[in-house]
């Protein structure tokens, strides 16, 4: 699919997922998950795992897939 994203002009880039669904996008603090739900002990921060880690994904740096 990188191929739509170049000829719309957009820039795609590899993202190491690991760890991302348990660190917090909040503090940047480890937790484990409970099946789709996360929960941060230290800050509280609640909410489904996968919009976690996809928040953490979006603030990481990775290596350009495209010009």
């Amino acid at each position: 699919m990188i191929y739509k994203a170049e000829k719309a002009g957009i820039r795609v880039e590899k993202i190491d997922p690991q760890n991302t669904s348990q660190e917090c996008s909040q503090c940047g603090e480890y937790a484990g998950r409970d099946g789709s739900c996360f929960e941060c002990p230290s800050c509280g921060y609640v909410r489904h795992a996968d919009l976690n880690a996809a928040e953490n994904i979006s603030h990481r740096e990775g290596e350009p897939c495209t010009a």
